[in-house]
């Protein structure tokens, strides 16, 4: 089964019928992240006509991660943070919301090449069923 650890980052709203993934971060002193001593609002979507999840941040597009579908298999491919956004929580929150989402819709295999969403995953025990077993090294 997978389970989402308690109090971590998670997208807290959102499915195929209800919109977009949101994830709320807790406040910089609990070790999350924080944009100029706030909690951080990030809003992960799925966006097909782009084939990518983006992350936005107060309405700007703060990171994206891209995929390849094909009939069986969604694929992260590459996935990108950008510099004003680094080192807030972005980046993770984009991983676990689009990672999330794919495995809500349940409708493909998940495959992951991308280089940051494979060490996300790699951090994140939960998450380790994700990587096929020959591409785990």
């Amino acid at each position: 089964m997978h389970l989402i650890p308690e109090g971590a980052l998670a997208p807290i709203r959102g499915d195929r019928a209800e919109g977009p993934l949101v994830a709320q971060a807790k406040p910089a002193a609990w070790g999350s992240p924080c944009l100029a001593g706030r909690m951080a609002h990030i809003e992960i979507t799925r966006n097909d006509d782009g084939s990518r999840y983006e992350a936005t941040v107060d309405g700007a597009v703060a990171g994206f991660a891209e995929f390849a579908l094909t009939e069986h298999a969604i694929t992260f491919t590459h996935t990108e943070v950008d510099p004003a956004f680094e080192g807030q929580g972005v980046g993770s929150a984009l991983a676990r919301g689009a990672l999330d989402d794919a495995l809500r819709r349940g409708d493909r295999r998940i495959k992951v090449v991308c280089p940051f969403i494979r060490a996300w995953v790699g951090r994140h025990p939960d998450y380790q069923e994700l990587l096929e077993p020959s591409r785990q090294s």
